[in-house]
């Protein structure tokens, strides 16, 4: 017998496999789309491609259901067949191509994909980027992004992974203690997320940043993801105890944060995660 949760994810990721296709193949001829309705993790599957040294043009993966889904530091990301899209892109990525803020851009791409979703409540759905990897919609998680690296010397593969929840999980707190939310909770009455629609939105718009950064990196989405910095001016704690005002992000994407005394540090993704300050 079938799965009728994963057939219907099947058929909807297969539609947007096709549009996908229709909408880049000329500027990437040599794309590859994988549609699969059960495996551990996208993007460890990607990796192994990868490492294996298999990995000669881009490849797109879809997956019904994810069993081992990863976040940033191996957190877990976890969700019912049918409640979020999960895939990863995976390519080869020369040394001499810029990664600095790679994560920072791959967030202004997924909030453009989403802003762009078809009949959300645009009064309320105001998804902004979550330094250095989520999507957050008042303060909620809606998608999380996955960016590895592969290889060394002069050739290097990238895989960027990302999970968007069509409906939050319940009962589900994120590991910062942040609650999950979905995009069925903005969409218009009666209405729910076109799953096809979605992913192939996100995917188009990723590998257009992907064309547009390896020319000149996080310089050319800096001032957008500065109007979509969630963390901006905000007091924040860091998961090593210390606390700081956000001051934005430097020129490789780094956090600023100024601390009580007015000194300003610099933060990279891999030393720290941040949340912001809850008030009494």
């Amino acid at each position: 017998m079938g799965n009728p949760p994963v057939d219907a994810m099947m058929r909807a990721l297969n539609q947007g496999a096709e549009d996908i296709w229709l909408r880049t193949h000329q500027q990437w001829p040599d794309i590859n789309i994988d549609v699969v309705a059960h495996i551990g993790s996208t993007n460890t599957a990607l990796m192994d491609v990868a490492r294996a040294g298999q990995l000669t043009h881009i490849r797109v993966m879809l997956a019904a259901e994810q069993t081992q889904g990863r976040g940033r530091l191996g957190k877990p990301w976890i969700t019912r067949v049918g409640d979020a899209l999960t895939f990863s892109i995976a390519l080869p990525w020369p040394a001499s191509l810029p990664l600095a803020g790679m994560s920072l851009a791959t967030g202004v791409a997924i909030t453009r994909a989403l802003e762009a979703t078809p009949h959300t409540d645009t009064a309320r759905f105001i998804p902004r980027i979550k330094w250095p990897n989520d999507i957050w919609v008042n303060d909620q998680k809606l998608a999380g992004i996955l960016v590895e690296v592969c290889g060394q010397a002069r050739q290097r593969c990238v895989v960027i992974g990302v999970g968007v929840n069509l409906y939050p999980p319940a009962g589900v707190l994120s590991h910062s203690g942040v609650a999950p939310t979905g995009l069925a909770n903005y969409m218009g009455d009666g209405v729910a997320p076109d799953a096809s629609a979605v992913v192939s939105n996100c995917v188009v718009q990723l590998l257009n940043m992907l064309r547009q950064f390896k020319g000149n990196g996080f310089e050319t989405f800096a001032a957008a993801f500065d109007a979509l910095d969630a963390l901006k001016g905000r007091a924040l704690h860091l998961s090593d105890g210390s606390q700081g005002t956000a001051l934005g992000v430097d020129s490789e994407g780094g956090l600023r944060l100024q601390s009580a005394s007015g000194a300003v540090q610099t933060i990279i993704s891999q030393e720290v995660s941040v949340r912001p300050c809850v008030s009494p």
